[in-house]
């Protein structure tokens, strides 16, 4: 029975435990928030000891993996301190706000030489296995389009462009990540922000919508568009060539070539497909199961944070 733990029991947390309860030969040790409230329901929920302290549930539990699901700047050292215990690991998106603070956790990582994993889920979709089976027929990119448009996350410190890194570091993060695991790495990316709408509130810090270029290193350009203070939801990505087009969402699938399109739609739960992958990979030790580990979700990250960097500057930056 694999033993594993879990830092932080908010939104996507819930997610997770229900994947973990879902998964044969696991159980839920121990579960840690810093809201006791939150850590005792998942505890009751989900089984395990609640605690409020990381560092005291690490002491005292033996755990052979863990997930950590807290917001991008309160990361603090776990994972140095897990991976030093030999603590495999899950880190949700993004895996920090730095890349200084991201490289050290990988440097801890691989010097423990412990599975990190990264909660990418988009990765481990049904969908995504048809785009890539799509791609794999020959299909090639000249032009990839990306967009996550939605609402103001409620999460408190989601608005403090501290806290969070703004909507393209911590949601539009999904998309990103899919535009490298699709069509490849990054060469040069330039961004402009906007606060156009944004709500009357100091707290209120992050951009309200954004444009990025992208330029990869095979040759095919981009664009990705991406704002908090749209009244709908929509995310995914299309792929364009002379082949025809790839749609991308997370509804469905479409491969449209003149005037024949195959649309193709979801059959599994990427999170669940996700997480039992990682835990799968910790019993086994089979790493080729998994799509995203820690040290490619920090090249995502170094992404983001320079479309960060372009906008605040006003020019190109490379990668």
């Amino acid at each position: 029975m694999l033993r594993v733990g879990l830092i932080g029991a908010g939104n996507i947390a819930q997610t997770h435990l229900r994947a973990i309860a879902g998964t044969a030969d696991v159980r839920l040790t121990a579960v840690c928030d810093v809201v006791e409230q939150r850590a005792r329901e998942a505890a009751q929920n989900y089984g395990g000891k609640p605690y409020t302290d990381y560092r005291t549930m690490l002491e005292q539990e033996d755990l052979q993996a863990l997930f950590i699901c807290v917001p991008p700047d309160a990361h603090s050292t776990m994972e140095e301190e897990a991976a030093a215990r030999g603590v495999h690991l899950l880190v949700e998106k993004p895996v920090t706000l730095t890349l200084e603070e991201a490289r050290r956790k990988q440097a801890a990582i691989e010097q423990a030489g412990i599975i990190a994993a990264a909660g990418y889920c988009l990765r481990y979709s049904p969908l995504v296995d048809k785009v890539r089976e799509w791609l794999g027929q020959g299909f090639q990119t000249v032009l990839a389009e990306a967009r996550y448009w939605g609402g103001t996350p409620e999460a408190p410190w989601w608005p403090d462009y501290a806290k969070s890194g703004g909507q393209l570091v911590e949601q539009t993060t999904h998309v990103v990540d899919l535009l490298r695991f699709l069509v490849g790495e990054v060469a040069e990316v330039q961004a402009q922000y906007t606060r156009a709408a944004a709500p009357d509130d100091p707290a209120f810090t992050v951009p309200t919508a954004g444009s990025v270029s992208l330029r990869f290193t095979g040759g095919a350009v981009g664009t990705i568009s991406t704002s908090c203070v749209v009244g709908a939801f929509e995310a995914g990505v299309n792929l364009l060539g002379p082949d025809g087009a790839i749609r991308y969402t997370y509804g469905e699938a479409s491969l449209i070539r003149g005037r024949n399109t195959v649309t193709e739609k979801p059959t599994g739960d990427m999170y669940a497909i996700q997480d039992r992958a990682f835990l799968k990979a910790v019993a086994t030790g089979d790493t080729s199961l998994l799509r995203c580990t820690y040290a490619d979700a920090v090249k995502t990250l170094a992404l983001t944070l320079a479309a960060n960097q372009s906008a605040a500057e006003g020019h190109p930056v490379n990668l």
